[in-house]
């Protein structure tokens, strides 16, 4: 684009620029690497084993609180007069946890907000001779339960991060359509783009996660992957606008002329939404649902590890990544509407 900041920008300012982005990248990785503790951890819970006499699958069983539950020892039966209680236990658990559960590679249910500040499971092992369930389990002393954690130092952070550059990123974006429609012409279409995408990141970086403080919203990892897919294809849609405007002998300046490479974004993105509703959408209603525990998907999981975050894979990432990769994409957008916004400044004209 002729007449942008860059082309008037003097080198001297450049390099000051320049500086200043490089040093936001590196405090953007440092916060992470520094200040944020790790993203998650895991937390083992063990069981306690309650006795329920009347063999009732539909009452809930408390470890602490009112009216908590007949603790039951499975260990002080050596006979077989055990097993007359293999339908009364109940494995109860009850934890304090105020951040967001994960999946591990055979989950048990994820919930998307936890608002409340107890949750309790509880899990049968019912024994049914005629059907054959349960009848060949052995003696069960106790059941753990592993637990993947977001942090709370990390969650602070990273709300701090979107509050920072949310305002941010919206002030370079008003400043540049000012800039745009103050011109006698309409605006060129990587101006378009640039717009387009500086808005889905605004979008991106509103901290909609304070909201679930004071409301039950378990809706909010599908609302977070679907802001991420949307900054996503709008950032593609722009580098291959970027590189047709640049790269190309004759300028298009028209969305339509990028048809072919546009509608691949559309049709990927488009399955990668169905992919997420089949298990963020069905989730909303059970949170035990999930497609890696069909044989397909545990057959894919456990043998492409890498692309199900679990209790391994899931911790190698350190905050310092996800800060850092963060911080680099608002600087990156921040950049462009600065750099390629219409400069104020004319050419000399040259007399004679």
């Amino acid at each position: 684009m002729s007449g942008t900041v860059l082309e008037n920008l003097s080198g001297k300012k450049l390099t000051i620029l320049v500086s200043f982005l490089l040093i936001s990248q590196t405090v953007c990785f440092l916060i992470g690497g520094l200040i944020a503790p790790k993203p998650a951890f895991t937390d083992s819970i063990l069981a306690t084993k309650c006795l329920d006499d009347k063999n009732s699958t539909t009452a809930w069983y408390y470890v602490r609180g009112k009216n908590p539950c007949v603790r039951f020892n499975i260990d002080s039966y050596t006979t077989e007069e055990h097993l007359k209680y293999g339908n009364q236990i109940v494995f109860a658990f009850q934890k304090k946890e105020d951040y967001l559960y994960n999946c591990s590679i055979v989950p048990l249910f994820e919930l998307g907000s936890l608002h409340h500040d107890f949750y309790l499971i509880n899990i049968r092992l019912p024994v049914d001779y005629s059907k054959g369930i349960n009848t060949e389990l052995g003696h069960i002393a106790d059941m753990w339960i592993i637990t993947i954690n977001q942090t709370g130092g990390f969650t602070k952070v990273w709300l701090s991060l979107k509050s920072i550059f949310f305002p941010s990123v919206l002030a370079v974006l008003i400043w540049f359509l000012k800039r745009v429609y103050v011109l006698q012409r309409k605006p060129l279409l990587l101006e378009y783009m640039l717009i387009l995408v500086a808005t889905s990141l605004s979008f991106l970086n509103i901290p909609l996660e304070l909201l679930t403080l004071y409301f039950e919203l378990p809706f909010m990892l599908l609302l977070a992957d679907i802001r991420q897919g949307i900054f996503y294809a709008a950032l593609l849609s722009f580098w291959l606008v970027f590189a047709g405007e640049h790269l190309m002998e004759s300028q298009k300046n028209h969305l339509l002329g990028y048809w072919k490479h546009l509608s691949s974004v559309i049709v990927g993105c488009i399955a990668m939404f169905f992919f997420d509703l089949c298990e963020r959408g069905i989730q909303l209603r059970n949170p035990f649902y999930s497609v890696w525990v069909t044989d397909i998907g545990a057959k894919f999981a456990m043998s492409e590890g890498q692309w199900k975050w679990d209790d391994q894979h899931g911790l190698e990432y350190t905050s310092a990544f996800f800060t850092g990769v963060y911080g680099m994409w608002n600087i990156y957008i921040m950049a462009l509407l600065a750099l390629y916004a219409p400069s104020h400044k004319r050419w000399p004209q040259n007399n004679g």
